[in-house]
C-alpha cells in the first residue's frame, strides 16, 4: 500500500506542476484528415461513374428482387436468406476485381509507357512531349487515363496535369510514376533518363510477382468459391419441387438448420476472403480511402 500511495502522490505531483506550468498533455485526438471513403476509390479506380448511393440502391433492390424469387420457388422464405445476402456482397466484389483488373493493366503499361518517354527524351525531346506522345501512341491501357493529357498541360502545365492522371487511376504505383516524372521534369538533364530506366525496371519486377502471387492463389480461391455455393445450389433443387426435402425445409427445425448453415457459410466466407486478400499498397503520396 505504501508503494500505491507513493506512486499516486508522485502521478497528483507531476500532473498538478504540469498543469501550472501550462504543460498538462491534451486529451483530446488530433483529428485525422479524411479522404475518399472505400466505396468511391473502387468507383474511380474501376472506371465506373455511378455514385456510391447509386450502388448500393441497385444492390438492395437486386437483394430484394433475388430474394423473392428463391422464395417464388421454393416456397421457402429461410431459403431467401443466403441469396439475398450474397447479392448484397456480389457488387463489392465486382467492382474491387474490376478494379484490381483495370489497375494491374495499368501497372503492366507502365514499362512500357516509361520506356517509350525515355526513349523519345534521349531523342532530344522535352519531357512534356515525350509523356504527350504515351497519351496518343502508348498502351492502350493508359490512353483512357491520360486521355486530354496534351490540353490539361496547356492550359495548367505538366505536374497538374499528371497529378490528375494519378487521381483518375487512383494506384499507389502510379502516384509513383508521376511524382517521379514531375521530380524529373524539374531537375531535367540526364537525371531524367537514368530515373526514368530505374523506375520501369522496378516496376517490371514488382508486376512480375504480383502475377506469380495471383498465378499461386487462384485455385485456392476457387475451390474455396466452390465448396461454399454448391451445396446451397443443391439445397435450392431439392426443395424446388414438393417432397420431404421441401416438407422439412419449410418447417422450423428445416428454418434452423438453414439458418446456422447459412451463418457457418458466411462466416466461413468471410475469413477465407480475409486470409487470402493481398493487402493493398497504400497511397502515400495521395489520400487515403477513409473506412
Amino acid at each position: 500500500m505504501t508503494v500505491v500511495a507513493a506512486l499516486s502522490t508522485g502521478v497528483f505531483v507531476a500532473l498538478l506542476v504540469a498543469m501550472c506550468s501550462g504543460g498538462l498533455p491534451a486529451l483530446r485526438r488530433t483529428p485525422r484528415p479524411r479522404g475518399p471513403s472505400a466505396l468511391v476509390v473502387q468507383l474511380q479506380q474501376a472506371g465506373v461513374t455511378w455514385t456510391p448511393l447509386q450502388v448500393r440502391a441497385v444492390t438492395v433492390v437486386g437483394a430484394v428482387l433475388v430474394a423473392a424469387l428463391v422464395w417464388a420457388m421454393t416456397g421457402i422464405p429461410a431459403m431467401a436468406l443466403v441469396p439475398g445476402a450474397l447479392v448484397l456482397a456480389a457488387p463489392q466484389a465486382l467492382l474491387r476485381r474490376r478494379a484490381l483488373t483495370r489497375v494491374r493493366s495499368v501497372r503492366e503499361a507502365w514499362p512500357d509507357a516509361l520506356a517509350m518517354i525515355g526513349g523519345s527524351v534521349r531523342s532530344g525531346r522535352p519531357l512534356s512531349h515525350a509523356v504527350v506522345d504515351v497519351s496518343l501512341d502508348g498502351p492502350v491501357a493508359l490512353r483512357g487515363p491520360m486521355a486530354g493529357l496534351a490540353a490539361r498541360i496547356q492550359t495548367v502545365g505538366l505536374v497538374p496535369a499528371l497529378q490528375a492522371v494519378a487521381d483518375t487511376v487512383g494506384d499507389p504505383v502510379t502516384d509513383r510514376v508521376v511524382e517521379v516524372l514531375c521530380l524529373a521534369h524539374a531537375e531535367g538533364g540526364r537525371i531524367v533518363t537514368d530515373v526514368v530506366a530505374d523506375l520501369a525496371h522496378s516496376i517490371g519486377a514488382e508486376v512480375q510477382a504480383g502475377e506469380e502471387i495471383d498465378t499461386l492463389s487462384l485455385e485456392g480461391k476457387l475451390n474455396a468459391r466452390l465448396v461454399f455455393a454448391l451445396p446451397w445450389v443443391v439445397l435450392v433443387v431439392l426443395t424446388a419441387r414438393p417432397g420431404p426435402f421441401a416438407e422439412f425445409y419449410s418447417g422450423p427445425g428445416g428454418a434452423i438448420v438453414i439458418g446456422l448453415g447459412a451463418v457457418v457459410s458466411l462466416i466461413g466466407v468471410a475469413l477465407v476472403s480475409r486470409l487470402s486478400r493481398i493487402p493493398d499498397e497504400p497511397r502515400v503520396l495521395r489520400p487515403q480511402a477513409a473506412e
